[in-house]
């Protein structure tokens, strides 16, 4: 009989909740992961089985079988490791979790056991939430990120595998702090421009865009970065938002910027360019 275990893993930029069935049966030594798993998920198989031993946990010599569903959509990554190691010790009765929570397990598992930081752990706390889960395992690498939706989803922060069977204590809401901005550029620090400055008045006011043209040297960046310093903090939604696409790009979050983002692309990007380029955005 199969066990049910939730995953999840990123496609393009959201968060998509992944289901990790996990079968033992008779035919030894053999373990198997189906359902158009790409490399990384693949090679889970080596991790998954000594961060297994590593932990102190017994590793079945029976055969494995984990299938990843929807079976028909790519997945990519090393978020699902977690899932499928729990997968694996609830089937082998070594670990029991309430079967009447709905439970997240995501994080990359090394050799020695450890749980490992994953991009878009803050995406995958989102679309758990908005599917009624209650509970998410989650690296404590990613805890300050995931303390943004703590308030709406129980998250306990595991180190490593063995964690899962102690008691933790859930993470506690973020709670934000007085905002330092690290733009240095002031809207008082700019002398003349007047109508340029009026013009971005209006337009933070309105929410409008505008276009900045003139010859080099005529402060059209220096007016474009200071306008960041007039509008609003970021509300909750947009903080969300913001510090998942950071943290689906791969940055470590050390800390939660309440400052709108600024980017200035150079003059010479092309339209694929601006939006991320490449394959992948």
């Amino acid at each position: 009989m199969s066990n049910t275990i939730y995953g999840g893993c990123i496609v393009n930029m959201e968060g998509t909740i992944i289901t990790v069935e996990t079968q033992i049966h008779n035919q030894i030594n053999k373990f198997s992961i189906v359902g158009l798993g790409d490399m990384a998920v693949l090679e889970a198989r080596e991790r998954v089985r000594f961060g297994i031993i590593n932990s102190g946990y017994r590793f079945t010599k029976k055969g494995i079988a984990i299938n990843l569903a929807p079976a028909q959509m790519r997945k990519s990554g090393s978020h699902l490791d977690l899932a499928m190691a729990i997968g694996i010790l609830q089937a082998t009765n070594q670990i029991r979790l309430d079967p009447s929570q709905r439970i997240l397990f995501v994080g990359e598992l090394g050799l020695e056991g450890a749980v490992r930081s994953v991009p878009g752990t803050l995406a995958l706390l989102q679309a758990a939430q908005a599917q009624g889960f209650t509970q998410a395992y989650i690296p404590a690498e990613n805890q300050l990120e995931a303390s943004l939706l703590a308030a709406q989803i129980t998250i306990f922060p595991l180190r490593n595998l063995l964690e899962v069977n102690t008691t933790i204590d859930p993470l506690a809401p973020y709670q934000p702090t007085t905002l330092t901005s690290a733009n240095n550029n002031n809207f008082q620090d700019i002398v003349g421009n007047i109508q340029a400055k009026r013009a971005l008045l209006i337009c933070a006011a309105g929410g409008h865009n505008i276009l900045l043209q003139g010859p080099p040297g005529t402060g059209k960046s220096l007016l474009a970065k200071a306008m960041a310093g007039i509008l609003p903090p970021l509300s909750f939604a947009e903080l969300i938002t913001t510090t998942s696409i950071r943290s689906i790009s791969g940055e470590s979050i050390t800390q939660i910027d309440l400052q709108r983002p600024f980017r200035s692309p150079h003059h010479t990007s092309s339209a694929n360019a601006i939006i991320g380029g490449g394959a992948i955005p």
